[in-house]
């Protein structure tokens, strides 16, 4: 009976001991099916349909999928298009020599500048200037319209390419649009446009004398009516009364020149002349400057005839002699005489009924500074003068001071002469006009820095006379640098200085690019050959007409 129940308890053993196996072999494999039966029957034990299924847990390896490469590149997918974009090369339009000289009245044409934006061409500020005889020509702009390059697509359109000059085109010397390469080249679409450039040859107009000829390309001239206000339209010097007509009545004689009445009048029949009243009554307000050139060179005749000064038989200056029966018409005064300061009163008072005072010349007069206060309060009402000369008579730096504050409001004054004076360095800063004449006025270096500051200011300032006025290296020096960027001056007498081969080598240097002077006189200068050579490579550079001696 032990026996038996050992056996027993040894079988049930087993079982939970098997039991307890396919426990852990189920939780390993997770798909383990197993169904036991035990039957304890007699101390026997039977397992029936523990069935074992063993790998029913199915191991997938590599189930976890991997594709490799399968994260798609696609190398070179990035389309890379060349050649498609438009390359437009020197569509830039170049105009040269579009600045406008008129040859023939002294018209020069400055500040044609360009603006090129894209490839439409716009001229601005062709603004013509007439300098010389006091005309000025405004709005003498020339538009350029066209030229306009329109690519559309791969096909190129080119629209508009002709150039039509529109506005006052006058005088446009080389006036000729050069579009260089406005070609559009499209590699790659297949569209080469080469040599699409347009050039314009002889689309300048040129105005000779005071016609304009408008000769050209396609040219429409708009508005191109050019007004020269009496330098050719009203030509007071082709208008003569009489010629070569001349009445003599006792004392006095009557010539009529350009509709100019020139009264000499003499003491008595055994007096040198003395006095020089030069009338001009048929003249209008205006005083245009042809007028007054008109009238100089009737003085200048008259001047000429006159005998040398006589003090033992001086003339008494009197209102009634300066009025004659000509009262407030005189426009015209010169006086050939020594001037006392009692002459200066009376002359004050006479030159305040002078409305219509146009030149005074009182040149040789000793008119000296006391003089000038009353003249400048004779004059300080004036305001017609264009051309005053008071070369010769003593003025010093206190003269120009009161002559510049007089002036400083007289805007149509262009010609004043000082030459032959004492006004020193102090009195070369007070100046400012179109024509300026110093020569023999001994201000040196010093009195020319204050000149330079004029010069480099100036935008009326067109002829200069500074000969013999002592200016030496230094002085040319800071005159050269002021006349590097100057462009209104067209004459300057530089003769009888002290200019030597390192201030010849200055002007030439500074002046190269200063197309606008025509005239340079550097005669009696005594230079070297170098200088020599630096101011012929400026005339071969530049085209000026200088004056160096009879040996150059």
């Amino acid at each position: 009976m032990s026996r038996r129940f050992n056996s027993t308890i040894i079988s049930i053993f087993f079982v939970v001991l098997l039991a307890s196996l396919m426990s852990k072999i189920e939780a390993q494999s997770g798909s383990l099916t197993t169904t036991t039966v035990a039957t304890v029957v007699n101390g026997t034990t039977t397992i029936t349909n523990g069935t074992v299924t063993t790998g029913n847990s199915t191991t997938t390896t590599g189930n976890g999928t991997t594709t490799t490469g399968n994260s798609t590149t696609t190398t070179g997918n990035s389309t890379v298009t060349t050649g498609n974009s438009t390359t437009t090369t020197g569509n830039s339009t170049v105009t040269t020599g579009n600045s406008t000289t008129t040859t023939g009245n002294s018209t020069t044409t400055t500040g044609n500048s360009t603006t090129t934006t894209g490839n439409s061409t716009t001229t601005t500020g062709n603004g013509t200037t007439t300098t010389g005889n006091g005309t000025t020509v405004t709005g003498n702009s020339t538009t350029t319209t066209g030229n306009s390059t329109t690519t559309t697509g791969n096909s190129t359109t080119t629209t508009g390419n002709g150039t039509t000059t529109t506005g006052n085109s006058t005088t446009t010397t080389g006036n000729s649009t050069v579009t260089t390469g406005n070609s559009t080249t499209t590699t790659g679409n297949g569209t080469v446009t080469t040599g699409n450039s347009t050039t314009t040859t002889g689309n300048s107009t040129t105005t000779t004398g005071n016609g304009t000829t408008t000769t050209g390309n396609s040219t429409t001239t708009t508005g191109n009516s050019t007004t020269t206000t009496g330098n050719g339209t009203t030509t007071i010097t082709n208008s003569t009364t009489t010629t070569n007509s001349s009445t003599t009545t006792g004392n006095g004689t009557t010539t009529m020149i350009m509709g100019t009445t020139t009264v000499v009048m003499n003491t008595t029949t055994t007096q040198k002349k003395k006095l020089v009243i030069s009338l001009a009554q048929t003249v209008s307000r205006s005083y245009q400057n042809e007028m007054a050139a008109a009238i100089r060179e009737n003085i200048d005749n008259v001047k000429n005839e006159e005998e040398e000064d006589n003090e033992s038989e001086r003339v008494k200056l009197t209102e009634e002699m300066m009025m004659a029966e000509y009262k407030e018409s005189l426009t015209v005064l010169i006086l050939s005489m020594t001037l006392t300061d009692e002459d200066m009163i009376l002359m004050s008072n006479v030159l305040k009924k002078l409305d219509d005072l146009a030149i005074i010349r009182l040149d040789s007069t000793r008119l000296d500074d006391v003089g000038m206060q009353y003249m400048a309060d004779g004059l300080r009402n004036n305001t017609t003068l264009v051309d005053i000369n008071f070369s010769n008579t003593e003025l010093g730096c206190e003269s120009v001071r009161v002559l510049a504050e007089l002036l400083g409001n007289k805007t149509v004054l262009t010609t004043l002469d000082l030459s032959e004076n004492n006004i020193g360095d102090d009195g070369v800063q007070h100046l400012t006009l179109t024509d300026l004449y110093l020569t023999t006025n001994k201000f040196g270096d010093k009195g020319a820095q204050h000149l330079c500051d004029l010069l480099r200011n100036t935008t009326t300032l067109t002829a200069v006379n500074i000969s013999n006025t002592d200016i030496g290296e230094e002085g040319i020096r800071h005159l050269a640098d002021a006349l590097k960027n100057n462009n209104t001056i067209r004459t300057l007498d530089l003769s009888t200085n002290n200019i030597e081969d390192e201030g010849a080598r200055y002007l030439g240097v500074a002046l190269r690019d200063n197309t606008i002077l025509k005239k340079l006189d550097l005669a009696c200068t005594e230079f070297g050959e170098d200088g020599k050579k630096a101011i012929d490579d400026y005339v071969k550079k530049t085209g000026c007409s200088v004056c160096m001696g009879d040996d150059f």
